[in-house]
């Protein structure tokens, strides 16, 4: 269940963009303004992946911080 919330979170944060053309306007193929606008697009991904994967590590560090604590209640 919770790969389907990650996988709709990322869906809103990389929405589908239009892509640059890899050829100009002669007609010559010129990738350079194309690799490059790719290569932001990957590290955007990468940077929303990495900000999901630690809000998702927080979560979990709080719900076991939750636990232990109620068991030390129970505990005592």
């Amino acid at each position: 269940m919770r790969k389907r919330k990650v996988q709709r979170e990322m869906k809103r944060v990389c929405e589908k963009e239009e892509k640059i053309d890899l050829y100009d306007c002669c007609g010559i193929k010129d990738p350079t303004p194309y690799e490059a606008v790719s290569n932001l697009v990957k590290q955007e991904r990468k940077a929303a992946k990495k900000a999901a994967k630690r809000r998702r590590a927080l979560a979990r560090a709080r719900a076991i911080a939750v636990v232990e604590a109620r068991e030390a209640v129970a505990a005592s």
